[in-house]
């Protein structure tokens, strides 16, 4: 389609969704009988599927209306799912563990430590991202001894995907480690931390 055919289009259907909408009187009513359950008779109920799974026919405008407000629960959702949530793991030194669930109120969840490490040069930073952080980096630390990058977190048991970020934009997966296909096209690194005995 050409750019004024578009613009056409997009012209006819905003006059189609400008117009009012007018329901008959005793659509009200009619809705009502069809969805009333003493309408159907209890044997045509063993037999028919119940009244609240019978499909009933919408006016198109009505239609385009309920796709429209559909439309923009979908986007609302989408943007609430942007907004970054907040990291329950500390960075933590070469050492030092950080529990992941510190929440007052919350269950308690089993937790045994992992640590990760990445040889590589003394880049200006490597950080760490994951499924048990939400993919917000943790810093690591360099060791010039070993020529590594380290950090311990305490984790909850169970098995996490996570990557490193280097200089804050290269995405590395973990060469010791397992790779599994994420959502997103992109390889994760596998962890599975086991309870410590």
């Amino acid at each position: 389609m050409r750019d004024q055919e578009i613009d056409l289009f997009i012209a006819k259907v905003a006059r189609e969704l400008k117009e009012p909408v007018e329901l008959d009187p005793q659509f009200d009513a009619r809705v009502m009988a069809a969805l009333a359950p003493e309408v159907i008779s209890l044997d045509s109920r063993r037999v028919q599927q119940p009244w609240y799974r019978r499909q009933l026919a919408v006016p198109a405008p009505i239609a385009g209306l309920a796709a429209a407000a559909a439309f923009a629960g979908i986007a609302a959702v989408g943007m609430l799912a942007r907004q970054p949530a907040a990291s329950s793991v500390a960075s933590a030194s070469q050492e030092t563990l950080v529990p992941v669930n510190d929440t007052p109120g919350r269950e308690a969840t089993q937790t045994a430590p992992a640590q990760f490490v990445l040889v590589a040069p003394p880049t200006s930073r490597v950080e760490l991202i994951g499924s048990f952080n939400d993919w917000t980096p943790t810093p690591m630390t360099y060791d010039a001894e070993t020529q590594a990058w380290r950090v311990t977190l305490s984790l909850p048991v169970g098995v996490h995907e996570y990557q490193f970020l280097v200089n804050g934009t290269q995405r590395v997966v973990d060469p010791m480690a397992s790779v599994s296909p994420s959502d997103f096209g992109s390889p994760n690194s596998i962890v599975k931390v086991t309870p410590v005995p």
